[in-house]
């Protein structure tokens, strides 16, 4: 590409390192005030949101979650844009044509929102610790990744009283999940 799309890119990509930063930074901070959550509802809006790049990529995202409800309570906006960021992450890695799966389970009495999709293994000292901060990655365009999308998942996790989990396997790809505690039933 020309110099300009070059300079663009990168301003873009500078813009977009702080606003991931400034959000991290409220997500570890800010207080919550809680509010019933659907997790499947909030799933497929996410789910929305990256279809985009998910069909500029001929990505298809499969929704496995059927059609109940399972609430949590929590920050509508901090839970949604944790889900994107895992959900724009399986589908910027998944090869041309793949496929990401999304589901949300009950799980041991809690809810867990899981996503899987194919792609290359992290790189060595990252996968021990994915969600670290100083981890360093590249995505596919070669831009670096300081991981600040897998630390803002990982501060909504603790926020809310859960657990953000990875699980890798090998030669295919990883499901990242978030763990929540159900609502009450009142």
């Amino acid at each position: 590409g020309s110099v300009v799309e070059r300079i663009r890119s990168n301003a873009r990509h500078g813009l977009r390192l702080a606003d991931d930063f400034v959000q991290l930074a409220r997500a570890r901070r800010r207080p919550i005030a809680p509010e019933p959550v659907d997790l499947c509802d909030m799933t497929r809006e996410g789910a929305d949101m990256v279809w985009p790049r998910a069909t500029a990529r001929n990505v298809r995202i499969e929704d496995g979650s059927g059609d109940g409800e399972i609430w949590v309570m929590g920050d509508h906006a901090m839970l949604l844009r944790a889900t994107v960021n895992l959900l724009d992450n399986a589908v910027k890695f998944a090869p041309e044509g793949g496929q990401v799966d999304v589901a949300v389970r009950v799980e041991g009495g809690r809810a867990r929102l899981s996503i899987t999709g194919p792609g290359p293994d992290m790189p060595p000292g990252r996968a021990e610790r994915p969600f670290a901060l100083y981890a360093e990655g590249r995505d596919v365009k070669g831009q670096t990744s300081i991981g600040l999308g897998l630390a803002f998942v990982q501060a909504t996790a603790v926020r809310h009283g859960g657990t953000a989990d990875y699980h890798h396997e090998p030669g295919y790809g990883a499901t990242f999940s978030l763990s929540l505690p159900l609502a009450d039933d009142d």
